[in-house]
This record gives C-alpha cells, sequence and structure tokens, in this order.
C-alpha cells in the first residue's frame, strides 16, 4: 500500500534476501492503481541473476524500495526513436502499455536489437506495438547487420527534430549516439539510461 506508483522507464531497487542486499531492476509494467500490480522482467546476466530463479518461491515476502529515474520519454510533442538492446527492453515495454492504452500524438520508431526474434517478450512488444500504433524494427544479432546512426538517418530524414531513447549495451548506445550528434542531433535530444550503480 506504500507504493506510490510510478512512470513508464522508472527503476526501483529490490531486496530478496537481506544478506545479500538491494539490487536494481527497470520496471517493465505501467503503473495500475486498481491492481497495484508491479512487474519486472530480469535477465540472468550475473552471478546473482543467474541464481535467482533458485532461491525465489511463489509467497515470497521482496522489498521494493523507489521509483527511482527521469527515463521518461519526454517530450511527447516531439517525434521519438527507441532503441533497445537485450534487457534493456524493459522501461519501452513498460511504456508501450501506456500508449497502448492512449497512443502518441506523435510518430515513434522502436529499433529492437535482439539476440532471438521468436521469444514470449518480443511477440509480448509486437503485439504492443501494433496496439499502440508504434513503428517496429526488430535487430536480431548474428543475422542482421547491427544497428548503426548511419541507418537510423536513412530512415529518418526528420531525424534532427526526433528524440533518441535509448537502453542496452553501453557500447552501442556511444556508437549510435556519437554518429547522431556528429551530423548535428542536439546532445540533449538524445538519452540514455546508463545503468552506471558502482
Amino acid at each position: 500500500d506504500s507504493w506510490p506508483g510510478h512512470h513508464a522507464g522508472q527503476f526501483a531497487f529490490l531486496t530478496f534476501d537481506s544478506k545479500e542486499g538491494a539490487h536494481p531492476f527497470s520496471i517493465s509494467s505501467a503503473w495500475q492503481p486498481q491492481t497495484r500490480d508491479i512487474s519486472f522482467h530480469i535477465k540472468r546476466l550475473g552471478d546473482f541473476t543467474r541464481t535467482l530463479p533458485n532461491h525465489l518461491s511463489v509467497g515470497q515476502s521482496v522489498r521494493i524500495e523507489g521509483p527511482y529515474g527521469r527515463f521518461e520519454f519526454e517530450p511527447q510533442d516531439a517525434p521519438q526513436i527507441w532503441i533497445a538492446g537485450g534487457v534493456g527492453l524493459t522501461p519501452f515495454l513498460a511504456r508501450l502499455q501506456v500508449l497502448a492504452e492512449q497512443p502518441a500524438l506523435n510518430p515513434i520508431h522502436f529499433y529492437l536489437c535482439v539476440r532471438q526474434a521468436d521469444t514470449e517478450v518480443v511477440q509480448t512488444i509486437r503485439e504492443l506495438c501494433t496496439q499502440a500504433d508504434v513503428q517496429l524494427s526488430t535487430i536480431v544479432s548474428g543475422t542482421d547487420k547491427p544497428l548503426t546512426g548511419e541507418q537510423i538517418r536513412d530512415e529518418h530524414p526528420n531525424w534532427q527534430q526526433t528524440h533518441v531513447w535509448f537502453c542496452g549495451p553501453a557500447g552501442l548506445g556511444q556508437s549510435v549516439r556519437d554518429d547522431l550528434v556528429s551530423h548535428g542531433l542536439a546532445a540533449n535530444q538524445f538519452h540514455q539510461e546508463l545503468f552506471e550503480m558502482r
């Protein structure tokens, strides 16, 4: 009952075990005050998350602290380009749930960079993009060419007027940002979740 609600794109600290301490995870659900449900998609990336399924059980208490962060998809009165890599799709998943109920007034193109295109979460994103009228391009590593700033510039004649929202591997984000900014995108129009907590 103490959860204040959250915006799509924010994160929370989760404590599953007081001895392990808190870990930050992006919230993957839009805020629904009627149900007060909160969802997280957690990828097995490190020692902690790899073993997490072995230590969780239905009904277990989990401490949730937050919300935090300003990955909030502003301004909404401008076209947007979204780029997600890997587990970086979670803030976009939450935002798509909002837009499925009330589509944006300006165009959004979502570049989803994944290892596999046939997962349940990718299918969910496809369905939400259809409902939200968001254009989706799925880029599968090992099959498709990696996403570049040049590709974005080629596919979006008005790219200098867009706001770019990026969440994913830092190298990909830096590469795309450097290309777009060097060709004329205002630096403050590139928004990036850094995931630097240490």
